[in-house]
C-alpha cells in the first residue's frame, strides 16, 4: 500500500525518489549580516521556480505579512525586521525595497551551500564559535583543502558591501555598529539612532 501511495504522490507532485527522500538539513543563521539575505532566499523560492512571477503572490509565503500588511498568526517578526522603521508602513516599504534588487548568485549560492553542508552562516568568528560548541569541523565534505567562500562563513570577502539600510544607520563604523547592536539589544543603548526615511 505505501508503494502505491509513494507512486501516486509522486506522479500528482511531479517528483521522484522516495517519500522521505533526503534528511532535514538545516543551518544556523547570525542574524545581523545574513539573516535578510535568507528570507530573501527563501521568499524568493517561488519565483525562481516558476510557480509565481511575484513573492507577493504565493500563498505560503512571508512575503505577505512582512511586505504587504496580509496578517499571518503563524509568523512572529524578527527583531531585525522589526528594527528596518518603527513605523509599520514604512518598515513594510523597507521590507519590499530589499526584493527590488535581483538576490546575486553568489548570495543564493551562499545559502545553498550553507544549507547542503550544514555549516554556519556568518562571519568567520560566528562559524567558529558555533562549530566549536557543536564540535563540528567546517569543510566541505570533500578530500583535500578546507573550501573557503566569499560568504563571511568562512572569510571576510571585500567584494560584499553594507546594505543600504545598514549603512543609514550612522556615518562612522563604530556608531553604526553601536546603533545596530541596539537594535537587538535596545537596553544597551537608550537613544535610538535609528532615523526613519522614506524610500
Amino acid at each position: 500500500m505505501l508503494k502505491g501511495y509513494v507512486q501516486y504522490t509522486n506522479r500528482f507532485y511531479r517528483r521522484t525518489g522516495s517519500l522521505w527522500e533526503g534528511r532535514y538539513k538545516s543551518s544556523v543563521v547570525q542574524a545581523e549580516t545574513y539573516l535578510l539575505v535568507c528570507m530573501r532566499y527563501i521568499e524568493l523560492n517561488p519565483v525562481r521556480a516558476a510557480m509565481v512571477a511575484d513573492p507577493g503572490d504565493y500563498r505560503w509565503s512571508g512575503y505577505r505579512a512582512n511586505g504587504l500588511a496580509q496578517p499571518d498568526a503563524r509568523l512572529t517578526p524578527h527583531p531585525l525586521y522589526l528594527g528596518l522603521d518603527a513605523d509599520a508602513a514604512l518598515r513594510r516599504q523597507a521590507y519590499r525595497a530589499l526584493f527590488r534588487p535581483k538576490l546575486d548568485a553568489e548570495a543564493a549560492c551562499e545559502v545553498r551551500e550553507a544549507l547542503k553542508l550544514g555549516m554556519p552562516l556568518g562571519s568567520e568568528r560566528f562559524a567558529e564559535t558555533i562549530c566549536a560548541r557543536l564540535g563540528i569541523r567546517r569543510n566541505t565534505g570533500k578530500w583535500g583543502r578546507t573550501s573557503y567562500h566569499a560568504n563571511g562563513l568562512l572569510k571576510t570577502d571585500p567584494r560584499l558591501t553594507p546594505h543600504p539600510l545598514y549603512l543609514a544607520l550612522d556615518t562612522q563604523q563604530d556608531r553604526r555598529c553601536q546603533a545596530y547592536r541596539a537594535l537587538f539589544h535596545p537596553q544597551l543603548d537608550a537613544e535610538p539612532r535609528v532615523k526613519s526615511e522614506k524610500l
